[in-house]
């Protein structure tokens, strides 16, 4: 950045009557906030000041901001003041807020759904839909954009009904639950339908009882705590 492409308007009522130099390299002060690095671009590109060589006026000494000759005591005057009190947002025209944050169809009344964090995650005791479900996830909202306000239509419930054939398919061979019925369980419901995917896996020894402390792992217990370590070499290979 140089002197010539910024252009020098500044005259910010210094001096007597304003805030005086900012000093920002040493203290600040509240109100001067305008561009100081102009200030530092002044004094490295301005006037050189005069010397005993040069001088045929009064001394100057190094140009500042504060002390420029476009410096007024009443400040910006004329068509720069006029600028910089103009209002550029008074006839700007924007969003509605109702458009915004609106939801469902316009040419009904809006609906809330109140509803904790719990009732948002896990489901109901009895099996049925959480209290917020009939509402947010079902529809065709990523079709139309449209969140019904109920579930009683004829065609509301296709995409519910089409998910869960789809379940079904997958609830004998899919080894990952994340996307089988337990996504809609209690986690107490889950743990009592399903307990051996939630009980500690017990580590027998070679007659098929529990193994002592210190003993090596076998069958089973060994394959299921070695199989994911020794790809990244965490755990020690046992040899027999």
């Amino acid at each position: 950045m140089t002197a010539k492409s910024q252009p020098e308007r500044w005259s910010r009522n210094c001096g007597s009557g304003g805030v005086g130099n900012s000093g920002h390299v040493t203290d600040y002060r509240s109100g001067v906030l305008v561009a100081n690095w102009v200030e530092d671009d002044a004094k490295a590109f301005g006037v050189p000041s005069d010397t005993i060589l040069t001088h045929t006026t009064p001394f100057r000494g190094p140009p500042t901001s504060t002390h420029r000759l476009l410096y007024t005591s009443a400040g910006k005057t004329g068509p720069e003041l006029l600028e910089a009190c103009e209002r550029h947002d008074l006839n700007r025209v924007g969003v509605k807020g109702e458009l915004l944050t609106r939801h469902g169809r316009f040419d009904q009344p809006p609906v809330q759904c109140l509803g904790t964090t719990y009732q948002m995650t896990h489901g109901r005791v009895d099996g049925t839909d959480r209290r917020v479900q009939s509402y947010l996830w079902h529809g065709f909202k990523q079709n139309d954009l449209y969140v019904p306000h109920s579930t009683t239509g004829a065609q509301s419930m296709g995409l519910t009904t089409r998910k869960f054939q789809e379940w079904n398919a997958q609830a004998n061979n899919d080894q990952y639950l994340t996307t089988n019925r337990v996504t809609s369980l209690p986690p107490a419901l889950y743990t009592a339908e399903l307990p051996g995917r939630t009980q500690t896996l017990r580590p027998l020894a070679d007659s098929g009882m529990l193994q002592h402390p210190a003993q090596r792992p076998k069958g089973e217990s060994r394959d299921e705590c070695d199989k994911n370590y020794r790809q990244i070499g965490m755990r020690v290979n046992y040899r027999s």
